[in-house]
């Protein structure tokens, strides 16, 4: 991904980034229930963080069905989140995933990096792009109405638990 007037994209999966990703982001309680109480793939200590990204195509293994990139703010370089996009949610290809820091929310940074993922998987050539979240989550459900996603299904996962399907067309 390029980066953008305030953030930058690294790629680089090394333990220092995850560290630093883990204390900006994750460290404590209020951030560790902010982030999962939407996200599909519960993050509950740095262990589970690491796991996580270990598992990217881009990771130190390089056997996942996703690319993940840290991201960060231009102006001072720290790390405020990561986007995941792939097949990081099993059965659910060619998804994105953005988790941003609570200190970080409502600056409009999710968006932001939505729309260069948009914009870099277009370049590649990708028809479509896919987002999912609970039905809960209006952050993310505006988000993607706002980067000209469509609702396009319903899910009942995880025992009542409702989750919203969206689609970008890309071409």
């Amino acid at each position: 991904m390029n980066d953008t007037e305030r953030l930058n994209f690294d790629s680089v999966i090394t333990d220092n980034n995850i560290n630093e990703l883990w204390e900006s982001v994750f460290r404590n309680h209020d951030n560790l229930l902010h982030v999962n109480e939407y996200a599909p793939y519960p993050i509950e200590t740095r262990d589970t963080l690491s796991s996580f990204l270990y598992r990217s195509i881009n990771g130190p293994y390089q056997h996942g069905r996703f690319t993940a990139w840290f991201i960060r703010k231009r102006e001072d370089n720290q790390i405020i989140g990561f986007v995941v996009h792939g097949d990081y949610f099993p059965g659910l290809p060619n998804n994105f995933g953005i988790v941003i820091g609570l200190p970080f929310t409502r600056n409009g940074y999710a968006t932001e990096v939505l729309n260069e993922l948009i914009r870099y998987r277009q370049q590649q050539g990708l028809e479509e792009i896919y987002g999912h979240c609970k039905s809960t989550n209006r952050g993310s459900i505006g988000m993607m109405l706002a980067c000209g996603f469509q609702q396009v299904e319903v899910l009942d996962v995880n025992e009542g638990e409702t989750r919203l399907k969206f689609i970008k067309d890309l071409l």
